[in-house]
């Protein structure tokens, strides 16, 4: 199993996965020219796409869906309660959207089982992927990380977890509003970095130790700020990066690191 970001944050975010049979991405929020670039620099074809996994309708998610989607005729995956939210802004082809419960299901090969996330949206879902007993899980957009959204990222290999903003630099910030900073501090708004340190001590007593720092904004947060809060904070519950777990970043103006999971042992390696 393999899976890359090709671009994270509040101007487009998306990411490949890629099994033994299936090739998909979940979200399409760049636009359809930037996936298109971003899919030919890890070597893969965009019409060897077989879906693409929406997680809610917000427009740095869905941006390039409708291009992409006319160009290539690719399925849509989404949960029910996003189909109508999602059309009034992509007029996409209904006869591409499959709908789902929150339910596992099987696509191809592999499992999927969305999860329930807290955001301002419609409806928000994350997703886990499951390719014998390999395990892939993504959880960005959301104010607080649900239990049972944990409880099915559990046990993954690789997990891209949401390290939106340094709450300092958040209330700091001048050019955001009261309403806005309040918004995103809220259970519906952004996970921030400490909040996310917390959820991968969680997952990491689960045996994750591979976790990728995502949807880092640009105003409020760095990669290398959000990178030293997550380590700080982790090492002040007993947990060393570098040892007991690996912390890469995903970035929105470039493709991130691909891993690699290459057997039930979770052996994984990046490239």
């Amino acid at each position: 199993m393999r899976v890359c970001n090709l671009g994270s944050g509040s101007r487009g975010n998306a990411t490949y996965i890629e099994s033994e049979s299936a090739k998909v991405l979940v979200d399409c929020g760049l636009s359809a020219n930037q996936v298109e670039i971003r899919l030919k620099l890890i070597g893969v074809n965009p019409q060897e796409i077989d879906a693409i996994f929406i997680t809610h309708e917000h427009s740095d998610h869905i941006n390039g869906l409708k291009q992409f989607v006319k160009k290539f005729g690719t399925k849509i995956f989404m949960h029910y309660l996003n189909v109508e939210a999602v059309l009034e802004k992509q007029e996409v082809d209904y006869n591409k959207i499959i709908c789902f419960k929150l339910e596992e299901f099987l696509f191809k090969d592999i499992i999927v089982t969305p999860f329930e996330l807290s955001h301002d949206s419609v409806y928000c879902v994350g997703y886990s992927f499951n390719f014998c007993g390999q395990r892939v899980s993504i959880a960005t957009d959301t104010g607080y990380m649900p239990s049972k959204a944990i409880e099915v990222m559990m046990y993954s290999d690789v997990v891209f977890i949401e390290s939106n903003h340094n709450e300092l630099l958040l209330l700091k910030n001048e050019s955001y509003t009261a309403y806005l900073k309040k918004r995103i501090l809220s259970n519906k708004g952004h996970l921030s970095n400490l909040d996310c340190a917390d959820v991968i001590f969680k997952l990491a007593q689960g045996g994750t130790s591979q976790f990728v720092l995502s949807h880092i904004s640009d105003k409020n947060n760095t990669q290398d700020v959000a990178f030293s809060d997550v380590k700080e904070r982790l090492s002040s519950l007993g947990i060393e990066e570098g040892k007991d777990v690996f912390i890469d970043v995903a970035y929105q103006d470039k493709v991130g690191t691909m891993f690699e999971i290459r057997n039930k042992d979770s052996l994984v390696e990046n490239y």
